[in-house]
């Protein structure tokens, strides 16, 4: 009877040592997984603000939402947006990837949402993570001189008016039309 005591026990500790085993393996092939969805999101952002960088409405005409998913392809030496998802490999794990795009209250801020889904074991984890792209390279037009001719050329603030005949006068913050 002892002998099926300590062979009972026995068997348990080893069934509690597999599991537990079994678990820090799961664990670990979990955290791949996260380390592998964190990169490639990272990578992505890191591209999206590349062409968006190179021109604002590459992001901004995209269609809003999360049901209009978009992916990067490369075109030549560029990179554009297309509607779809992509997978991409890394370390025995394949992901699948695409962002979708959302307003914000300010027009020159868009939301760009990077999903990464993949299968861990019997779960499907996904990571999603947003940013914030803004518009910061506007070009500005100044005019400075109303008149199109040989008037000294100063920023609007500083000008008193033009020295040439016009109607125009400029100064004081404020343009004059006599």
């Amino acid at each position: 009877m002892e002998f099926i005591i300590g062979l009972v026990l026995g068997l348990a500790l080893i069934v509690a040592a597999v599991q537990s085993l079994l678990g820090t393996l799961q664990s670990n092939v979990q955290n791949v997984g996260w380390q592998g969805a964190a990169h490639l999101a990272q990578d992505w952002f890191d591209k999206i603000a590349e062409v968006t960088a190179e021109n604002w409405h590459n992001l901004y005409d995209l269609s809003k939402g999360p049901t209009n998913h978009y992916r990067l392809r490369a075109l030549g030496a560029d990179l554009i947006f297309e509607s779809g998802n992509v997978t991409s490999t890394i370390n025995n794990v394949e992901y699948t990837l695409y962002f979708y795009v959302d307003d914000t209250n300010d027009l020159s801020v868009e939301k760009a949402t990077v999903v990464v889904d993949w299968q861990a074991g019997l779960t499907n984890p996904q990571l999603k993570l947003s940013a914030n792209f803004t518009r910061s390279q506007s070009r500005v037009f100044r005019q400075s001189d109303w008149t199109n001719t040989a008037c000294t050329i100063l920023p609007v603030p500083f000008a008193d008016h033009c020295t040439k005949t016009s109607n125009i006068k400029v100064g004081g913050g404020r343009i004059t039309i006599n």
